[in-house]
């Protein structure tokens, strides 16, 4: 069988993904405000949580801020009552607008204690408001609605014009964008928060973009989109995936799986699950 676990990655200093553009770094004078509160070397399989919080935010962005280990290794960042776990190369969540800190960790199937990668952590609309096209009525201070695919999306210099719906699936919408040299993925879920991961070209041809939404009322789900159409492992169709559109997959096994795996396809492509 092609599964397969990967047991080790080179792990060092890598080629700096602000290099190649990849480096999650101050917003443009078109996104909503964000601030960089982590900027460093950050431990496998350790939560860093964000300081004193003194402004209002609606979210949390992290990523790799080195090239060793995208597309092979996961993100998860936690915000509210919610998280994201992305094998991508940036991984956000955006919710109801609060005073939470925002955290996130990383990982990867195989990693021994002591490895390290550069991360950066980043809390999105920090002091601002992101408010819904729809949302016309006059309400003062941070009590205004925020929109939070709107957020989610701003995070990634996008905006909701941007993205294109791609499924439903038990109360989660799912939503796709690209602008040539990345891929994006987007959830929102009913009770106000969304997710977005992304990932360049190249990654994305490689391994794809996965995203696992965990949260309150039950709420787990983890979807992938893949460079192709009907992935297979000899020759099978991936136990666990049922397809929802040409690319676009949800994972059954979301929850029970005992543990992270990275599947090699067919395509030598290799998508990386979260276990629960």
């Amino acid at each position: 069988m092609k599964q397969t676990m990967r047991r080790r990655l080179i792990l060092g200093s890598g080629s700096a993904l602000l290099a190649a553009g990849l480096a999650l770094g101050a917003a443009s004078a078109a996104v909503a405000a964000q601030t960089t509160w982590y900027n460093g070397t950050a431990n496998i399989n350790q939560k860093y949580t964000e300081g004193t919080a003194y402004q209002t935010r609606d979210g949390i962005k992290a990523g790799f801020n080195e090239s060793t280990a995208v597309g092979q290794a996961r993100i998860t960042v936690w915000y509210g009552a919610y998280s994201n776990q992305c094998w991508a190369v940036e991984c956000a969540i955006s919710g109801p607008r609060t005073n939470n800190k925002g955290a996130f960790e990383w990982t990867y199937p195989g990693g021994q204690s002591g490895d390290k990668l550069k991360m950066l952590g980043i809390a999105l609309n920090v002091g601002g408001m992101l408010r819904a096209e729809n949302d016309l009525g006059d309400v003062p201070g941070d009590a205004a609605a925020t929109d939070p695919l709107a957020s989610a999306a701003d995070a990634f210099s996008l905006t909701p014009a941007d993205l294109t719906f791609l499924a439903s699936h038990e109360g989660v919408d799912v939503w796709t964008a690209s602008d040539g040299t990345k891929t994006y993925l987007f959830t929102v879920t009913g009770d106000g928060y969304a997710t977005g991961a992304s990932a360049t070209a190249d990654v994305f041809s490689k391994h794809g973009l996965t995203v696992g939404i965990v949260g309150a009322a039950g709420v787990a789900q983890q979807f992938t989109i893949l460079p192709d159409a009907n992935p297979t492992i000899d020759g099978q169709p991936v136990a666990g995936l049922t397809q929802l559109t040409d690319t676009l997959f949800v994972d059954a096994e979301f929850g029970t799986r005992s543990s992270d795996e990275v599947l090699e396809l067919d395509s030598d492509v290799t998508v990386g699950l979260s276990g629960s």
